[in-house]
This record gives C-alpha cells, structure tokens and sequence, in this order.
C-alpha cells in the first residue's frame, strides 16, 4: 500500500566507468590527443560489465582529465578543474531531470569523474580531486531526490570488480606503460 502523507523518493544511479588504460603516451598527460585504449584484458571488462545494470541510460558527457595545479587555473591553451567541475555539474543536473530514477552509465575520463565525486561531495570540487579513479573502475553516485530536494549517495568509488575475480591470477596493472616487476629470488 501507498502511504499518501509520506513524500515520494526517486533515486538515478550514477554508475561512472574511468576509461581503459592508455598505453601510448608514455605515462604523460596525453590532454585531448585522441589515444587507443588497451581493451585486452578480458577479465577486466567482463567483471565490469557484470555489475553494470542493464537498460540503462548510457550518457556521454565532456571529457577531461586530472589538474596539477589550483583547481582555478586554466592549462595552457586549456581549462581549468572548475572549467571542467561546471562543465560537468551542468551536464549531471540535466540528465537528472531528464532521467530521474533511472541507471545511467557515463565512460569518462578520471577528471571527470572526480568532478562528480567533488558535486556528490556538497559540491565540494576539490574534494574529488583527492580520490583515485582507476582505469576501468566503477564509481557509483546516488541522487536521491524528493519534493524540490536533492541528495547524493556514494555507494562505491573507484571500485575494482576484476580484483575478486579468482581467475585474474596476475595483479592488474591498469594506467600507464606495462612494468614488469624485477625477478626475486629464493636462497
């Protein structure tokens, strides 16, 4: 039974996936050069696409990246973190509106992502610049709005499906150029 004095909730499932690992660039900042990602880790995305829910609204939304100065100051030739955070903000205020209580799947870059986190935050943007967002993790942000009121929920940050995966033997190494440890030895 309904309860009609008890306000209604609807909550959108943000579920955020950070890109997969981009090997060409040296383990610089690669800014908006349009790299190959490494897809060849089986394992990894079919844990991913394990806890994705399906039917969902698959959004795309503005790419950007980690800043290594004041969340203020623009790149060279570029934007700055609050550049991108209000870029973002924006965009997730729409789809809320126009998606309300639907799972959203977002690909995006880790920038993004802790954009997100920073809103879920309080709007606190450089709050999200202190997680890490892993390639090919999930982050998921609840938004839970009732009468003309929003809230958010972290349920999982930079969640790493494949790690409980029994059959990924080798530690996953998942940004950056491959390292290969150094041979030990047993006396």
């Amino acid at each position: 039974m309904s309860n009609p004095g008890k306000p209604s909730t609807v909550t959108t499932r943000w579920w955020w996936i950070r890109h997969a690992p981009v090997r060409e660039d040296g383990g610089c900042i690669y800014g908006q050069k349009d790299l190959g990602c490494d897809t060849s880790d089986r394992v990894v995305f079919e844990a991913v696409g394990k806890i994705l829910p399906r039917n969902a609204f698959l959004a795309s939304l503005p790419a950007g990246s980690h800043w290594f100065a004041a969340i203020d100051e623009p790149a060279p030739g570029g934007e700055s973190f609050m550049d991108l955070y209000n870029r973002t903000t924006g965009a997730i205020e729409r789809i809320n509106a126009e998606r309300a209580g639907r799972d959203v799947i977002v690909v995006a870059h880790g920038g993004t992502i802790r954009a997100a986190v920073g809103l879920a935050l309080g709007g606190l943007p450089e709050k999200g610049l202190a997680f890490d967002i892993d390639n090919c993790s999930v982050t998921r942000l609840d938004h839970v709005a009732s009468a003309g009121r929003g809230v958010w929920r972290l349920p999982m940050v930079n969640q790493q499906p494949w790690i409980a995966d029994a059959s990924h033997n080798a530690m996953h190494q998942p940004a950056g150029p491959e390292v290969v440890p150094p041979a030990t030895k047993l006396a």
